[in-house]
């Protein structure tokens, strides 16, 4: 899914866990969360950041720090990856 957000403005964004197309709650530990640039690379301190999630969604903010493009005045891409398993199986 993709968003804009203004430059240095908090991103709040929505995930639903699913596998095989229905809502899932992931296994216990297993979410974790990388933000990437516009060149791809992980963006620290969220590059393989543990998620607590009990439930089939996740509602992600992300910092306006992230949003900060490092030229100002660029339109640059943010990539949000989510890792997670469901019954042992990696979705």
């Amino acid at each position: 899914m993709l968003s804009w957000v203004i430059t240095g403005s908090d991103l709040t964004y929505k995930v639903e866990f699913q596998a095989n197309g229905t809502p899932v709650v992931p296994d216990s530990g297993s979410v974790f969360l990388t933000i990437r640039d516009n060149a791809g690379a992980g963006i620290s301190p969220y590059v393989n950041q543990a998620q607590t999630v009990n439930t089939t969604q996740l509602e992600l903010t992300i910092p306006g720090l992230v949003n900060t493009p490092a030229v100002p005045g660029a339109l640059e891409s943010r990539y949000i990856l989510l890792s997670y398993l469901y019954g042992g199986r990696p979705n």
